[in-house]
């Protein structure tokens, strides 16, 4: 449809490039060619089963160019660099089809225009047209200079701040005019409420065909839970679970997401995509949450109760445990949103017995009460000589927020939906994964699953499982390579090398810089070198054995079986320290598709209006008589208050109630 539109407004397509989405046969892709007028070009991937994701061009599927420009693309892509991963492989590709749609329009004399989602191009053209020892330096500086590129619409928030970036980077001179739906109301207040339902159903889709739970019963982290998509997303799984108890944000920024649109002028609108009250609980590393789930529907609460009595104990005995707290904060178990606050106040008189008890057994003194902001609750604060402790006492429907998702994992959380864009997840996090104790006989379970389809918070992970896998195999691993993981393990204390010679390994590993230093340093423990079984061969295969032995213990410890799953994504099966454990990796690289194969029917009804901008924006760029100054701008602020004020119409009287009249007598 958005092609069709194109070419009723005029516009020429030179080259549509994409990622082939959902079911991506040979008769949707040939309909794709031919409604751009066979300009697609398609990057179809192919990953390696245990090496990290390598992308390839399928053209067998999916190319119908003629034979001599194909070989153009199975020569390029049969370069490494250009199959490292998806990005440079995506860049690759549009690197090529820029140069051939530049220098059409020099022949031609016509203007091109850039209309893209994730900011492959324009970062692109400003590295090319920085760098004068570039190859095509001189073709793209003519086409900016000359104003043959006259601009580019941007659809995403990632592509927004990649262009952004290249601007930072080359000294703060923009190049180009790019437009952006990224920041604008009806995307960040409207279109993400769709993308969170999405990311729901998809993932539930995915949960369902490998026979696991949906999320009615799971414990779920949302990393980026206070941004515009997240925000969205943690309110969704609320209402989903009728409760605030197992649902949980991970995010650097304090306040959940919120923007208002203007409820005298569009009422309807305005109560369509209000947000629900969820404060945010930030929990710091020494704070220690207590949840009493508490439904949405419960009316008449108390205060007191014997797990919150027992806690409390628990907080201020002198156990080694509770050393490092000096927060104990209770949420979730108070009066509705009704009475609140007042009536959380008038109930604090039923924890006097227990403060009493407090100061009689570990000598904490109650103080003085702190009321939280925005009425979120209050906190008691306790002295004991120098040393201060507070008990904190949340109001309903408070989201505790943590600042990395590390505790939730060591927690037993089993659900972690990324919406970021950013690298989030790590060793450490699969570290705290593999080290917590399953419950009962249990599999112990951690699902992961991306708000995108390129599972850019799960990419450190999915590297470090894919080294583990090398590792574990039969194949030949260069020495070097294995040093650097292994000193990286090492460094960071991961649970499958720790043994009695950790300590003494991790030393000769982060003191030595070559083999020959290695070897130095391994001659300063001659017990080490008598265990690893090297004390009567020569030192110049010292490394060589240490390297060996190394990977030996892993192979020991840490057992991992990976499969993939079509149109779901990959598992991996791992026993460690004689327990089961299974990763489910959703919508990964190798399933790219998926995401957006089962995102579409939900975010049709949101993201028209979204679309509808942005062809705008480029009827803008391509009919502006002065040109628009280069620089990065928000949609909205190159249309006039008329223009985008339809759109909020459109949603008004769509969202309207139904009006019930009086049905006239057949008689009169």
């Amino acid at each position: 449809m958005t092609l069709q539109t194109l070419d009723a407004l005029g516009f020429n397509i030179d080259a549509f490039i994409g990622i082939p989405y959902g079911e991506s046969n040979w008769p949707i892709m040939r309909m794709l060619d031919h409604v751009s007028g066979q300009s697609y070009r398609c990057l179809r991937m192919i990953q390696h089963p245990i090496k990290p994701t390598q992308y390839k061009f399928d053209f067998k599927q999916s190319s119908f160019l003629p034979n001599t420009e194909e070989k153009l693309f199975v020569n390029l892509y049969e370069k490494s660099e250009v199959n490292q991963n998806y990005m440079s492989a995506m860049t690759a590709l549009v690197e090529t089809e820029l140069v051939r749609c530049i220098q059409t329009c020099i022949k031609q004399n016509k203007k091109l225009l850039i209309y893209e989602d994730g900011g492959y191009a324009v970062p692109l053209i400003y590295q090319i047209y920085q760098d004068p020892n570039h190859g095509l330096h001189s073709l793209f500086k003519n086409a900016v200079d000359k104003n043959i590129i006259i601009g580019a619409v941007e659809v995403t928030t990632a592509g927004e701040k990649r262009d952004r970036a290249a601007i930072e980077y080359y000294q703060g001179k923009a190049l180009l005019p790019v437009l952006s739906t990224a920041r604008d109301d009806i995307k960040l207040i409207f279109e993400t409420k769709g993308v969170s339902q999405a990311i729901i159903d998809s993932t539930s889709t995915a949960l369902g065909r490998l026979g696991l739970p949906t999320f009615e019963t799971r414990k779920v982290a949302v990393i980026g839970g206070n941004g515009a998509i997240g925000t969205r997303l943690v309110e969704e799984l609320t209402e989903m679970q009728n409760s605030t108890s197992h649902v949980f944000a991970v995010d650097i920024v304090d306040q959940a997401f919120s923007r208002e649109i203007d409820s005298q002028r569009f009422p309807y609108a305005a109560t369509k995509v209000d947000y629900l009250n969820l404060g945010r609980y930030i929990v710091e590393d020494t704070c220690l949450p207590v949840i009493v789930d508490l439904p949405f529907g419960e009316r008449h609460p108390q205060l007191y109760s014997d797990k919150i009595e027992k806690s409390v104990l628990e907080f201020f005995s002198p156990s080694p445990k509770y050393e490092s707290f000096n927060e104990l904060v209770i949420t979730n178990a108070f009066p509705s949103p009704e009475s609140s606050l007042q009536t959380l106040w008038y109930q604090t008189n039923t924890l006097n017995g227990l403060w009493e008890s407090i100061r009689q057994q570990y000598g904490y003194v109650p103080e003085k009460i702190e009321l939280l902001p925005n009425g979120q609750g209050m906190s008691q604060i306790f002295s004991k000589q120098n040393c201060f402790k507070k008990v904190t006492l949340l109001v309903p429907e408070q989201i505790l927020s943590f600042r990395k998702v590390t505790r939730l994992i060591q927690n037993h959380i089993d659900t972690i939906i990324g919406v970021t864009g950013s690298l989030v997840l790590d060793e450490l996090d699969i570290n705290g994964f593999l080290t917590r104790k399953n419950i009962g006989y249990l599999v112990d379970e951690l699902i992961l699953t991306s708000g995108s389809s390129k599972d850019y918070e799960f990419r450190k992970a999915i590297v470090f499982l894919d080294e583990l896998l090398e590792i574990i195999s039969e194949n030949t691993i260069d020495i070097h390579q294995q040093l650097i993981w292994y000193k990286r393990y090492y460094e960071q204390k991961l649970c499958f090398i720790s043994d009695s010679e950790t300590q003494v390994i991790h030393q000769v590993l982060s003191s030595s810089e070559t083999s020959d230093s290695l070897v130095a340093k391994l001659k300063d423990y001659p017990e080490l070198i008598k265990s690893m079984g090297l004390k009567d061969v020569e030192s110049s295969t010292w490394v060589s054995g240490l390297v060996e032995w190394i990977r030996h213990q892993i192979k020991k410890n840490i057992s991992i079986h990976k499969s993939f799953h079509d149109d779901i994504g990959t598992v991996y099966d791992i026993q460690f320290n004689g327990q089961s454990k299974r990763l489910v990796l959703l919508a990964d690289g190798f399933v790219i598709n998926f995401f957006a194969k089962h995102e579409k029917g939900v975010k049709t009804e949101y993201i028209d209006p979204i679309v509808t901008m942005q062809l705008l924006g480029l009827v803008k760029l391509a009919t502006t008589e002065k040109g628009i100054e280069p620089g990065v701008y928000r949609m909205a602020q190159r249309f006039k208050t008329d223009d985008i004020d339809l759109f909020w119409k459109a949603l008004d009287d769509k969202s309207r109630p139904i009006e019930f009249g009086v049905a006239e007598s057949r008689n009169e």
